[in-house]
């Protein structure tokens, strides 16, 4: 609701699944340790100026988030170069706005193509893969290498 009685504007309050993070180049220096902190930023409620003809009041943000998270983690650099990662560098669990979200899936792409890792119920990893015949169990996250594109977390009671 913007802060002038006048105003019709209503408080804006965004529903969204999908996280766009501009600044992710800070996972670059940082880490994917520090991706709860960038989400938790994100989150924050936020103020602007009211955008109504002859109005100056301020208007609040707030971002609510659902059961399942999608965070583009797209991460080109500047110099157009792929950010790799080991598969155990990425959060597992993740807590925002007194919620828990736990990693199920992290999209990978390279070459032109797309995989899917995998995490199970029970915590173990697998590798999809259209051009393989079957699913690759991973043995070990702490070896494997993956240019992350899209991680998927989904709230959970843990």
């Amino acid at each position: 609701m913007c802060s002038n009685t006048e105003c019709s504007v209503e408080n804006r309050t965004r529903n969204s699944a999908t996280i766009i993070l501009n600044n992710i180049n800070k996972i670059h220096t940082k880490g994917f340790s520090y991706l709860q902190n960038l989400l938790q930023r994100y989150l924050l409620s936020k103020t602007m100026p009211c955008l109504q003809k002859n109005c100056y009041g301020i208007i609040s943000r707030s971002i609510n988030l659902g059961n399942h998270i999608f965070i583009e983690a797209d991460t080109l650099s500047l110099n157009s170069t792929t950010y790799s990662c080991l598969l155990s560098d990425i959060p597992v669990k993740m807590d925002l706005n007194q919620k828990k979200y736990a990693l199920v899936a992290v999209i990978h792409y390279v070459s032109f193509h797309y995989m899917t890792y995998v995490r199970r119920a029970y915590g173990k990893w697998e590798r999809h893969n259209d051009l393989e015949q079957k699913i690759k169990k991973i043995k070990s996250i702490e070896k494997t290498k993956v240019n992350p594109h899209l991680l998927l977390y989904i709230e959970t009671n843990d």
